[in-house]
């Protein structure tokens, strides 16, 4: 499926659902666990009105199954395209894990291969995901991704890469109380593309509300 891209420009506003952590069984909340199905997630698209233009896509991984990187099989590669076809007003936003980095290459070449299949179903953006990512969050790990990051953006053209959810994605993760400390903690992956979104939950993990203070001291 050929696609047109339009770029998201870093002033426009990404308002929209986000398809995020799920509970095992045992930890079920008021009842639910475990995936939403195909159809759920139509019916969930399906009601988003005209604020609500973007899903996203990018639940965690459970135990060793990394299936945010894992090739689609036929039957979910048509599955998908079904989805994407019903979701005319809504833009899909897929979230890959790429986990530990042993080398860029390698992570490059898993990453590119999943996004051919990503762009062949008609989705148009992606993020990359580390939060709560062991390891991810040293300066070693930090400086792969940073490259990881600058070579999709340079070798990856028919699918785009619109933001990261950073390792440190809360105030609360660092010992500091400052957004420019967390600033600093995030230095390094601050050498992206400017136009590459971080998205982060403010002071902490899950609250109530953000504002533009509870963000970190960063150009991005």
């Amino acid at each position: 499926m050929a696609v047109s891209i339009i770029s998201i420009s870093p002033d426009m506003e990404i308002n929209g659902l986000i398809e995020g952590f799920y509970w095992s069984n045992s930890n079920a909340v008021q009842g639910q666990a475990n995936f939403y199905s195909k159809q759920q997630r139509d019916n969930l698209i399906s009601l988003m009105d005209e604020g609500l233009k973007y899903y996203i896509f990018c639940p965690h991984e459970t135990g060793n199954d990394a299936f945010t990187m894992t090739l689609w099989n036929a039957q979910q590669a048509i599955e998908w395209s079904d989805t994407i076809s019903k979701a005319s007003n809504v833009s899909i936003v897929f979230g890959l894990r790429p986990q530990w980095i042993e080398n860029v290459q390698t992570s490059l070449k898993t990453i590119q291969l999943k996004l051919e299949q990503l762009a062949s179903v008609g989705i148009r953006y992606y993020i990359l995901c580390w939060d709560d990512s062991p390891g991810a969050g040293t300066n070693a790990q930090l400086k792969l991704q940073r490259d990881l990051i600058q070579a999709l953006v340079n070798q990856v053209t028919n699918i785009e890469l619109i933001g990261i959810i950073p390792s440190y994605y809360s105030l609360s993760q660092i010992s500091s109380s400052t957004n420019i400390d967390w600033g600093k903690q995030l230095a390094i992956l601050n050498e992206i593309p400017t136009n590459i979104r971080f998205f982060v939950t403010g002071s902490a993990i899950n609250p109530s509300s953000i504002q533009i203070s509870d963000i970190p001291s960063l150009t991005n």
